[in-house]
């Protein structure tokens, strides 16, 4: 119990920041493998947007590069939660494979939660009265033109059922 209590807390700053980083670098990717824009990854924290990030990612349109419409930015603002969904899923069923193992299952959920976390809030913006400039999922909402009300009721059955995954782990974990 203690191994695993030490083993979170050490875990929690380094792996905030590296999904901090993760989520950057997939709008970045994302942008240059779909329409060949350059972008720069300042992976640690910044105020290179005009406020503060743990991490950042600037775009520029170069030489070749594709024009980007409504959709084209739905897309790279719906990346990052794609992102959180398969490092939530694929760390769950290597933390279900590390029950027993304080150290390995204890990273796992920390990083698990680092994803869950910015997710939820991701998610959370689509709650607000008014859309944000700005803010991924409305950025996709606009793009898409889905329902809001719609993207809220998906969005609110996510965060149950990954909020749920992450008890069973914790009740899984101690019980075993």
């Amino acid at each position: 119990m203690n191994v695993f209590l030490i083993t979170v807390l050490i875990s929690i700053i380094p792996l905030w920041e590296l999904q901090n980083v993760l989520h950057e670098l997939t709008h970045g990717l994302t942008i240059k493998l779909g329409w060949k824009w350059n972008f720069t990854l300042y992976p640690y924290p910044n105020t290179k947007l005009g406020r503060f990030c743990f991490a950042s990612v600037l775009y520029e349109k170069v030489a070749g590069s594709k024009d980007m419409n409504d959709k084209d930015y739905g897309i790279v603002a719906l990346a990052p939660k794609i992102m959180n969904l398969f490092f939530i899923i694929l760390s769950s069923i290597l933390a279900c494979c590390f029950l027993h193992n304080d150290i390995a299952f204890g990273v796992l959920l920390v990083f698990i939660t680092c994803n869950f976390i910015d997710f939820v809030f991701g998610i959370l913006t689509l709650f607000r009265s008014a859309p944000k400039e700005g803010v991924d999922l409305w950025v996709f909402q606009k793009g898409f033109g889905y329902s809001i009300h719609i993207l809220r009721d998906i969005g609110a059955v996510a965060i149950s059922i990954l909020g749920s995954l992450i008890g069973v782990l914790l009740i899984l974990h101690f019980l075993w």
